[in-house]
């Protein structure tokens, strides 16, 4: 989503940068993301019963 990111300005910053998968597909689909957020997750529950 565009909301998440912003286009790419300079692609000569990118070339030098190293990356992950996650920043790869932004890069090919042409966003830069801003920001990344996080999404909330449940803490693992142990499946012992009292």
């Amino acid at each position: 989503r565009l909301e998440a990111g912003r286009f790419l300005s300079d692609w000569r910053v990118v070339r030098s940068r190293e990356m992950d998968w996650t920043a790869l597909k932004l890069l090919l689909e042409g966003i830069e993301p801003g920001r990344q957020r996080k999404r909330y997750r449940l803490g693992k529950q142990s499946s012992k019963q009292p």
